[in-house]
């Protein structure tokens, strides 16, 4: 199975902002001691430093594909070193991919 993302992983936008994450609790797969991350979980960035023109256009979210085609919790693909996170702006444009810089390699169902 390749790397996971999991609580504990790090993941940045391109420009130095950091992504907050929020999966909810319940029965999901755990990669030593963190919970393992889905697609379907909010990744919010902030500290972005994007200047776009004259004015900041900060990185607010990343939405994430190309999720595990065969690791799944709760019928939901769960995210690799692999995954692709898009970091998106105010407006929804892409700002860049999201940068993963730690994750696990072991998983166990709960």
């Amino acid at each position: 199975m390749s790397e996971l993302l999991t609580t504990a992983s790090i993941v940045q936008c391109p420009h130095g902002g950091a992504a907050l994450i929020f999966a909810p609790a319940g029965d999901t797969a755990n990669a030593t001691g963190a919970r393992a991350l889905t697609t379907s979980d909010q990744h919010i960035v902030v500290g972005c430093f994007n200047l776009r023109g004259p004015a900041a256009w900060p990185c607010l979210r990343i939405q994430w594909s190309a999720g595990a085609t065969r690791a799944k919790t709760r019928n939901t693909p769960l995210l690799t070193r692999s995954s692709v996170g898009q970091c998106l702006g105010p407006d929804g444009a892409a700002q860049g991919v999201a940068l993963i810089s730690s994750t696990q390699s072991r998983v166990q169902a709960t």
